[in-house]
C-alpha cells in the first residue's frame, strides 16, 4: 500500500511529497 511506497521513497531519501523530475524518471 501506500506505506510501501513511503517506506522504498525513504530509503531513496526522497521525502513524501511534490516528485522531482528524477523521480518522474523512474516512474513514480
Amino acid at each position: 500500500g501506500s506505506t510501501t511506497k513511503e517506506k522504498m521513497l525513504a530509503m531513496e531519501g526522497v521525502r513524501v511529497g511534490p516528485p522531482p523530475p528524477a523521480q518522474v524518471s523512474f516512474g513514480f
